[in-house]
């Protein structure tokens, strides 16, 4: 496997709904739907043994996608639910992606939606910034 295939599948697994490293690789690359875009795909133990190898060139190009922060930025969450849990079986049109989830206030079939603004509007070293602090 290419240092790219490997860097591509560390990113995947933090996107996926795995909570561990092992069942991804193994349900998903080895034996899954990711079978077919990875057909050169090594054991697990090798794998794992090639991952310190990726390290820098992966903080790298994690590093040159980071943007400016300008010192202002909000995290927020929302889940989007699609039907009523009693009507699960029958739901058509997100039934590939949509999944249970549950929030503080309970379970739901949907997504959750999760973005994050700053303000852009302003540089980093403009003074403006930093005269809310002052």
């Amino acid at each position: 496997m290419s240092y790219s295939e490997i860097m591509t599948l560390l990113l995947w697994f933090q996107q996926s709904r795995y909570r561990d490293f092992k069942n991804f690789y193994i349900k998903e690359v080895l034996n899954g739907s990711l079978r077919a875009d990875f057909p050169h795909a090594l054991s697990y133990t090798r794998f794992v043994s090639l991952i310190h190898r990726v390290l820098i060139p992966l903080s790298a190009f994690l590093q040159s996608l980071k943007a400016d922060f300008s010192g202002i930025g909000f995290v927020d969450s929302t889940s989007i639910i699609v039907c009523q849990s009693k009507r699960i079986s029958q739901h058509k049109v997100f039934k590939e992606i949509a999944e249970m989830g549950k929030t503080t206030k309970g379970w739901f079939y949907g997504f959750v939606r999760q973005e994050i603004a700053y303000d852009w509007t302003l540089d980093n070293n403009h003074p403006q910034l930093f005269s809310s602090y002052t």
